[in-house]
């Protein structure tokens, strides 16, 4: 029997909001050999392999968070001596925002393959960074990877902090109207994408402002700078732009996963994978993936500057 350590498990490393859900469910079900359909939330996450990351026993993730507080050597030596005491006969698809993990996955994992959802283009990184904030921070209900009180807070501080930007420009009473009407929804989301593209660094690509500079910062297990990873990339990554799913082609992927498979995919596998993509593109925001600029514009015409400000 193959040691744990010596087994071709699964890790996609990707941005929060940037489909890795999707594609660990699509990989552990050709690992597992179990083509149902994954579950998709209407805010369109696909968050099937969550549960996972609560049992050290089911995820080798090393982490589903950025975590900064120990050394690539510490953690080598942590995380071989924990799994060396887990007894795994199968290979394990598994996940993390965290992209230092390449480097622990590919010392303690040799024969593992690590997938990494890119954001290149100026239109990935606005569709990444605006899905991160409809299915994550907005989504009251979604799957989350660690303990929903905590999250509960993260969603809490993010809203909090826009709503301290409001506080320069309209009453307590006019802010907690927009927060409890359902019908001002395109004016939080607005404010809630602006606030996240001022935090990564991208409201030039949509305002009238200059380019912003600055360190990076980790918060909340996140960086302000979550498309800047060609520093950890290695030769053994394969790549998969995250236009694969923006673009409707269900081939870019499908070459992917031959890639990742070493093999051609049986006609079963075929229509598992083009069944559950194209169901999952359906629910995402269409006006995102293909024209991100334009949905912001629009929100921003529409309603939001003059609503905020007159009345």
């Amino acid at each position: 029997m193959p040691s744990i350590f010596d087994l071709p498990h699964l890790f996609i490393v990707f941005a929060p909001g940037a489909g890795g859900n999707f594609l660990s469910g699509i990989f552990a079900g050709l690992i597992n050999k179990e083509y149902s359909d994954l579950a998709i939330s209407e805010s369109g996450s696909s968050h099937t392999t969550i549960s996972k990351k609560f049992d050290v026993n089911s995820d080798l993730s090393m982490g589903t968070f950025i975590d900064d507080t120990s050394s690539i050597d510490k953690k080598i030596k942590h995380y071989r001596e924990l799994f060396s005491d887990l007894i795994i006969n199968h290979p394990i698809v598994s996940w993390t925002h965290d992209f230092n993990n390449i480097e622990l996955y590919r010392n303690i994992f040799p024969n593992s393959k690590i997938i990494v959802v890119t954001q290149y283009t100026d239109a990935e990184q606005l569709a990444v960074t605006f899905m991160h904030v409809i299915k994550n921070l907005m989504d009251n209900d979604v799957s989350t990877a660690i303990p929903i009180s905590q999250f509960k807070s993260i969603q809490k501080i993010f809203k909090e902090d826009c709503i301290n930007v409001l506080r320069k420009k309209m009453s307590e009473t006019h802010i907690n109207l927009i927060f409890s009407d359902p019908k001002y929804k395109n004016i939080v989301t607005y404010i809630y994408l602006k606030r996240m593209m001022g935090w990564y660094g991208l409201l030039h690509l949509v305002e009238d402002v200059p380019k912003q500079h600055f360190l990076e910062i980790i918060k909340y297990g996140t960086s302000n700078k979550p498309y800047e990873i060609d520093k950890y990339l290695n030769s053994d990554c394969v790549l998969l732009p995250y236009s694969s799913i923006m673009s409707g082609d269900v081939h870019v992927l499908l070459k992917v996963i031959k890639n990742v498979l070493s093999r051609e995919l049986t006609n079963t596998e075929k229509i598992f994978v083009n069944d559950n993509y194209y169901k999952y593109r359906a629910k995402q925001n269409l006006d995102i993936l293909t024209n991100s600029k334009m949905y912001y514009k629009n929100l921003r015409n529409l309603n939001v500057e003059r609503n905020i400000n007159d009345n």
